[in-house]
């Protein structure tokens, strides 16, 4: 199957401005006596077909003269095999390592020098699920070898998707569909702002801030689309592009956040001033962005990632963003506690009960998500977090979208006495 003609129109126009990285490629040294694990693919199950799945692997070294057997090897997530050794990688012997391995290579050290370097073809079987596998090289010898490599990944079964490991196959359609769902969002934004313009009112600044989450939420799923597109041409995708789409939707994110701590203090709601501390929270916003932000990347590229099925909410840095989620949580709760407890007025106290606790539930979709994870299938846990907490920001936003339209507004938010500015008044209009 061929990958749909529009999509092809749309990197064609795009991909030169973009850059792309090379397929499961690098530059490591093996340390003497030892492997080390470069990268892992998710494939699929057998379709009854029982046919094996052709993978293209490259060496080149730049040592001239032998030291020892070098071996490119193949482990899958089978019990007597990777999840057996890796208990014991760290102690076990070069040849242990060697022995565990599903499929192995002795890398011939004059076709690995040359200009073309070592190329071969692995068949690997598919198994009755789908199954991770973990590509290694091992330097057999006494001294530590430097090396060049390129591993190609496929997924035949999956036509135009064959590029994807098994635990992205669909993603690009995933995106593509929230993007159709937060562009809707920001029309109904858009049409809210008419409004306000036919009302004779300047758009209030809460308004505003809303609606620079809502297109940033649509900016990070046009740069996911554009990424997963033009993964499955290359099979890497693009850094800039995937680093770019998680940027805006940690914006699109803190920005919403940063309402709803606002409105939970009472701005909009309670009072119309401005808030007092809205520096500090400016501030922790920010470092919050840096942080998960960084934390994304690495979830997406570490190294470290490579010799496990782990998924990264259950590593440390997936813990500290847990964490920070909950922290806004907490304190999101406290400043709706004290509003609600100062608040005289009966209508705005059933809407701090109510609906503050409602939006409150916006702050746990992370956690609840990272515990979604830990009940599915390695191979299905992106996916599920990726739908669970975009589907989750879609229908909070478009909540908030819909409270804040010119005709529901005075039910839920005080604003139209000091920040709404008549226009027939402005610059003596």
């Amino acid at each position: 199957a061929a990958m749909p003609l529009w999509a092809h129109g749309a990197l064609a126009v795009l991909s030169p401005l973009l850059a792309s990285a090379a397929i499961s490629s690098g530059s490591i040294t093996v340390p003497a006596q030892s492997a080390t694990i470069v990268a892992k693919f998710c494939i699929d199950a057998d379709n009854g077909e029982n046919k094996p799945v052709p993978w293209q692997l490259t060496f080149k070294h730049t040592q001239t003269t032998p030291s020892g057997t070098l071996y490119a090897l193949l482990f899958d997530d089978e019990v007597e095999s990777f999840p057996e050794i890796s208990g014991v990688w760290d102690e076990a012997s070069c040849e242990e390592k060697v022995k565990h391995a599903k499929w192995q290579g002795v890398v011939p050290v004059g076709a690995a020098t040359s200009a073309e370097g070592w190329n071969v073809t692995a068949q690997v079987s598919l198994g009755t699920r789908p199954r991770w596998w973990f590509a290694a090289v091992a330097a057999c010898g006494p001294q530590p070898v430097p090396l060049e490599y390129n591993f190609h990944f496929t997924n035949p079964q999956r036509g135009w998707q064959r590029e994807f490991s098994h635990d992205r196959v669909g993603i690009f359609y995933v995106a593509l569909v929230f993007l159709v769902l937060f562009l809707l969002c920001g029309l109904m934004q858009h049409t809210a702002y008419k409004l306000w313009r036919a009302e004779g009112y300047e758009v209030h600044q809460l308004i505003r801030t809303l609606t620079w989450s809502v297109w940033a939420a649509v900016l990070a799923e046009l740069f996911g689309c554009l990424h997963y597109g033009i993964y499955a041409e290359n099979g890497t995708g693009s850094v800039f592009l995937f680093a770019t789409s998680r940027a805006w939707f940690l914006v699109s994110k803190s920005i919403y956040m940063l309402l709803l701590c606002l409105m939970a203090q009472g701005w909009c709601v309670s009072y119309t001033e401005r808030p007092s501390d809205l520096e500090q929270v400016y501030a922790a916003q920010a470092i919050f962005w840096v942080i998960c932000f960084c934390l994304e990347i690495w979830g997406e590229y570490a190294t470290s990632n490579l010799a496990t099925t782990v998924y990264v909410y259950d590593t440390v840095p997936g813990v500290v963003l847990i964490t920070v989620d909950l922290f806004w949580f907490g304190y999101y709760f406290m400043s709706l506690r004290q509003s609600f407890k100062s608040e005289t007025k009966p209508e705005k106290r059933r809407f701090y009960l109510f609906a503050g606790s409602m939006f409150g539930v916006w702050f746990v979709a992370l956690p609840f998500a990272a515990f979604l994870a830990t009940i599915f299938d390695p191979w299905v846990r992106f996916k599920a977090v990726y739908t669970v907490t975009d589907l989750c920001h879609f229908g909070f936003l478009a909540s908030l979208i819909w409270a804040l339209w010119p005709s529901n507004v005075s039910t839920f938010f005080s604003m139209e006495h000091t920040e709404l500015v008549d226009m027939d008044d402005d610059d003596g209009l």
